[in-house]
């Protein structure tokens, strides 16, 4: 790869990590606006998810 490729890859993966450090700022945000109740109740629907995607991946055919 010459140097110009790689400069140009530089300069797009910090303007990603820009974005997702925005987009986790305004979800922090959003996330504190919620009340304690409905927390607890977006981690429990998260956990729920996060148990069958793992039940599904891990099935063997």
């Amino acid at each position: 790869m010459d140097g110009e490729g790689s400069t140009h890859f530089t300069h797009e993966s910090r303007r990603s990590n820009r974005l997702g450090d925005l987009l986790a700022k305004e979800k922090l945000q959003a996330a504190r606006k919620l009340t304690p109740e409905q927390r607890l109740l977006m981690a429990l629907d998260l956990s729920n998810a996060a148990h069958f995607l793992h039940r599904a991946c891990s099935k063997k055919p």
